[in-house]
């Protein structure tokens, strides 16, 4: 056990296991007297109907404002509880990014989403992360970029996997304004570059070279276009640091930015709420990566 999360090694089958089952049960029973919809069961953590924003936080002095008091530290804690689940529940990545932007001021919708999201856990408890040991010639680093556009700042998720297992995964909003799906696209790839590159420096410190250049798998080939494209500067001047950040690292051959169809687009289920159809084949292949999780070149 380490910081509360198991870790079981099969040397055999050459797989190691991190679960955090005990955790999220004794999470469930602490807040399941507070919850009226624990009992239900969910495949998803988060409804895919539904678009949690500002204006579903109450009013001051509203009725909803006055009724929320009573949840609001619960509320908190809930999220706070689920952001150390992270470690292991990389399904929970989106929905815990959604859920925080409205801890100061939840509203009754993103608190009944809240519930959800325990539900969901309840039923889920036992799932686990399952890393494979890597057989044949190590890929190195594997970069998935995705973004969707549908509010006034996009989300932007990415993926790390290291020799086919997964070791950074975000979902996060971006801080710039974007006029089309490319340039969303465009500024979570540097977004990820940044991450990627710190992982990337962070292995050699350890003595383990990376092949370069490293795979930034996009499914919009418009931003691949812009990234290899060094005098687009009307399409990008509002966007300029992030344009000339990523241009260098493909200019400099540590990244090559690739295009991948988007049904193959791990970083998905880190930009928006799937369906149960979408979400389910794209949590598990994730939960249980091994080495045979082939890369989409």
């Amino acid at each position: 056990w380490v910081l509360g999360i198991k870790v079981t090694r099969d040397r055999a089958a050459r797989k190691i296991i991190l679960s955090q089952s005990l955790y999220v049960k004794d999470l469930v029973q602490k807040f399941a007297g507070h919850l009226t919809d624990i009992t239900r069961r969910f495949d998803t953590p988060l409804s895919d109907s539904i678009v949690y924003d500002t204006s579903q936080c109450p009013a001051p002095e509203s009725p909803e404002a006055n009724e929320m008091t009573s949840y609001h530290a619960h509320y908190m804690s809930i999220i706070g509880a689920l952001h150390w689940l992270l470690c292991t529940r990389v399904d929970l990545t989106y929905t815990v990014s959604v859920l925080s932007r409205f801890v100061n001021n939840p509203g009754m919708l993103h608190y009944k989403a809240l519930q959800r999201v325990l539900a969901y856990l309840s039923s889920t408890s036992d799932m686990s992360l399952t890393l494979q040991a890597t057989t044949g010639t190590p890929r190195g680093l594997d970069l998935y970029s995705d973004a969707s556009w549908d509010s006034k700042f996009s989300t932007s998720g990415s993926l790390i996997q290291y020799n086919g297992a997964p070791v950074v995964w975000y979902s996060r909003l971006q801080r710039s304004v974007v006029h089309s799906t490319a340039e969303a696209e465009y500024v979570a790839a540097s977004l990820a570059c940044r991450e990627g590159l710190f992982i990337c420096e962070l292995l050699e410190d350890l003595g383990q070279k990376t092949p370069k250049p490293i795979p930034l798998y996009l499914d919009c080939k418009s931003a691949i276009d812009m990234a290899f494209d060094p005098v687009a500067f009307k399409k990008t001047k509002h966007i300029l640091r992030e344009a000339f950040y990523l241009r260098d690292l493909v200019a400099r051959e540590i990244f090559k930015p690739s295009h991948v169809p988007s049904r193959l687009q791990k970083a998905d289920i880190f930009t928006k709420p799937l369906p149960r159809p979408l979400f389910v084949p794209a949590r598990d292949s994730l939960l249980t990566a091994t080495d045979e999780n082939e890369s989409p070149q």
